[in-house]
């Protein structure tokens, strides 16, 4: 396939590394059930992500803030939970106000990725709370009769 064909085109080049090194990247590519190339590329690609547009970190945000509000109208009579929620709120709003300060690349990246730590917290938070919540008498599904 040319390069033209191919919607995400590539580039090849040249790489020398130490035979132990080469080694160690087989290994992994192995473990990984990769090829050497796809393992190097994946590295590379975990190493140097793409750049997050402030879309996708204002995305990311409300995203969060979405889930705040789902733990709150589950946990707001667990006062250890709401305390958490209120300083992750605080952490989202300095998250935003850092984004709207300093809008470089470099900066979204870190953002996004705190952000991103954040909303894996806020979701394992929720999955708990609902987890340990009774259901309430209208949630529970009745069975239909046996006939």
């Amino acid at each position: 396939m040319s390069a033209d064909q191919n919607s995400k085109a590539t580039v090849q080049i040249a790489l020398r590394i130490s035979p132990e090194l080469r080694e160690r990247v087989k290994s992994a590519a192995e473990n990984n059930n990769r090829s050497v190339n796809s393992e190097l590329t994946a590295t590379l690609e975990e190493k140097y992500p793409p750049a997050i547009s402030a879309e996708r970190l204002e995305s990311l945000l409300n995203a969060s803030s979405g889930l705040l509000d789902a733990i709150e109208g589950v946990v707001n009579s667990d006062e250890a939970a709401s305390k958490n929620v209120s300083t992750l709120r605080i952490h989202l709003a300095d998250v935003q106000a850092k984004a709207e300060l300093d809008g470089s690349p470099s900066e979204r990246q870190r953002l996004f990725h705190e952000t991103q730590f954040i909303f894996d917290r806020i979701s394992d938070g929720l999955a708990r709370a609902l987890d340990a919540a009774p259901a309430k008498p209208e949630q529970r599904k009745s069975l239909p009769p046996e006939k």
